[in-house]
């Protein structure tokens, strides 16, 4: 489950109440802050804790935003630290987006719903963990780094049916380096590719 989309203001009115449309045979509740509730009548009003809680139910909260740097500020505020989504057509907003972003997996248009063990084929995912330091004892520089997926995708929204590959990783995407052995998932419309990048803990 998604618990909360960030919107920026510039497509808000036209593209929340297309996206409400979408959701509602599925009976999703939309808490919403002032600008939210404002657009849609449906939207009810949304706590502090709202954008702080996993729902695991139909349950969406939906924060409407004046800039890019608005919108990181609500992320890095509220995130789990465990997958965060961009969809733009922006190439350079997307980088940014890589990089600003602190959490384990950070997609570009493709859903957070691959952040799972099989999908990136690790075979059966065992368990989660967001935190960065993993050592103990005597540690050198590389129990001092940690890790980040990076996942650029083209739309793809759904990992039921996806047929994952082994392939080496200098020939998933042209001038992109991924570690030994990336994994490669397909689906009928494209190739999302996870590729992991170390980030200094320290």
């Amino acid at each position: 489950y998604a618990e909360t989309l960030v919107v920026h203001e510039a497509i808000a009115n036209a593209f929340l109440p297309v996206f409400a449309e979408a959701l509602a045979p599925y009976k999703v509740e939309l808490r919403g802050d002032a600008k939210t509730c404002s657009i849609l009548s449906e939207a009810v009003p949304a706590t502090e804790e709202d954008f702080a809680a996993e729902f695991s139910d139909f349950i969406l909260a939906v924060k409407v935003v004046s800039s890019y740097d608005d919108a990181i500020a609500h992320i890095q505020k509220y995130s789990t630290g465990h997958s965060e989504v961009i969809v733009t057509d922006h190439y350079q907003t997307a980088q940014n987006f890589l990089n600003d972003i602190d959490a384990a997996a950070v997609y570009i248009n493709a859903s957070s719903r691959f952040t799972d063990g099989g999908c990136f084929g690790f075979g059966g995912e065992i368990g989660i963990r967001t935190q960065k330091l993993h050592a103990r004892g005597p540690m050198g520089l590389k129990e001092l780094t940690s890790y980040k997926y990076i996942i650029y995708g083209e739309g793809q929204i759904d990992p039921k049916g996806i047929l994952i590959k082994n392939i080496e990783s200098r020939d998933t995407v042209p001038g992109f380096f991924c570690p030994s052995a990336a994994n490669t998932v397909l689906q009928r419309k494209g190739m999302i590719t996870p590729m992991k990048k170390k980030i200094a803990v320290i």
